[in-house]
């Protein structure tokens, strides 16, 4: 049994899927440039959000939120273990790959900025949730009080439509 994942440079390309790299943007594929880099990361298939291919009009996804995410953990919470999650596409399945801070004095450099970005949170969770709850639960009854669902709502002003909601919903 081997003692690793396979290297992503060592997986094949399926029949029937030649050329596939041409679809996405170079940036999101694993390069011979960042090949080091990149076989030293831990990878994972994320079949949780993204369970098939990835067509490359949704890969612009990845360019904008999941840089955004780990800008935003990097840089505004400072989260101290953590540089944010980086991506690629292999074979049209999106990877993901935890960056973390290597060095101990970092991460416990960090810490006290954490804790002053986000420590309100977790030393208010408690109160924040149960506003949430009581917000949430109004604008649920609201929603009911204006005749349901907003798609049902539109679907029922089309002189066109009896009314019914389609099953799927």
């Amino acid at each position: 049994m081997p003692d690793r994942f396979p290297s992503p440079f060592e997986i094949q390309t399926p029949p029937g899927a030649a050329g596939w790299e041409k679809l996405y943007l170079y940036s999101s594929l694993f390069s011979e440039d960042r090949r080091e880099y990149e076989d030293a990361g831990f990878w994972f298939q994320d079949g949780v959000h993204w369970p098939a291919v990835l067509t490359p009009w949704d890969a612009t996804f990845l360019e904008f939120a999941l840089a955004s995410l780990s800008q935003y953990n990097t840089r505004h919470y400072l989260i101290p273990p953590a540089l944010g999650v980086d991506f690629r596409i292999l074979n049209g399945y999106v990877y993901l790959s935890p960056v973390g801070v290597t060095n101990p004095a970092e991460i416990e450099a960090r810490v006290p900025q954490f804790l002053e970005r986000a420590g309100y949170y977790f030393g208010n969770w408690d109160r924040l949730y149960d506003n949430w709850l009581r917000d949430r639960g109004r604008a649920a009854a609201r929603e009911r009080s204006v005749g349901g669902h907003h798609r049902g709502a539109r679907l029922r002003q089309r002189p066109d439509h009896d009314g019914e909601l389609p099953r799927a919903l």
